[in-house]
């Protein structure tokens, strides 16, 4: 994920993916079959984790729930996923797969595809879901607020080197309470302390 998350996919050299990873071009050959696959598993393997931690376990545990959700709940879920997707976002060790990610979705690369299926049409129709019970929007306003918040997010994050090499301000994790009310300037509610 480092090299193609630094050179996008069609700039990086096998061997350079191989050196990193202390392996031969046999191995990956083997157990991939091709640059294009060891790509894939990178993709795939990235969206597996977003669906198992952070943003994405939430939406798996709480989908089979929105019917009974009141809107001050519903809110809540909302503040906390935009906090827990900064949060996410600031871990260290994950920012080869982040930078990896960002850069696919940004460019439109060939891992897009395969993020949007496996993980962003489920978080934006979840999102949708819970604008649509927190703001009493109908579908279609839903889905915009949602992809709104959730584009924003994801610029904000993608944003994050050029913020702190052009104004020198470094986004931490004590900074992630504002940068939640900024996107969603909603009421706090301990629902989830």
């Amino acid at each position: 994920m480092r090299q193609f998350g630094l050179h996008g996919y069609e700039a990086t050299s096998l061997r350079a993916v191989v050196g990193d990873a202390n392996q031969n071009v046999s191995s990956v050959k083997y157990h991939f079959g091709s640059k294009e696959g060891l790509f894939d598993a990178c993709v795939r393997t990235a969206a597996r984790r977003l669906k198992a931690e952070g943003p994405g376990d939430i939406v798996t545990s709480e989908t089979a729930n929105l019917a009974d959700l009141s809107p001050e709940r519903a809110q809540a879920m909302i503040r906390m996923l935009i906090d827990a997707a900064l949060r996410d976002a600031l871990r260290r060790e994950l920012a080869d797969e982040l930078r990896f990610l960002q850069r696919e979705i940004v460019i439109g690369g060939r891992g897009a595809g395969i993020f949007y299926d496996e993980v962003l049409r489920d978080h934006v129709a979840f999102f949708a879901e819970l604008f649509s019970i927190a703001e009493a929007l109908n579908e279609e306003d839903a889905r915009l607020r949602a992809l709104a918040i959730m584009m924003q997010t994801i610029l904000f994050l993608s944003a994050g080197p050029v913020i702190e090499t052009g104004i020198g301000w470094r986004i931490t994790s004590e900074r992630i309470p504002a940068l939640v009310d900024a996107l969603y300037p909603e009421p706090r509610t301990d629902l989830f302390s």
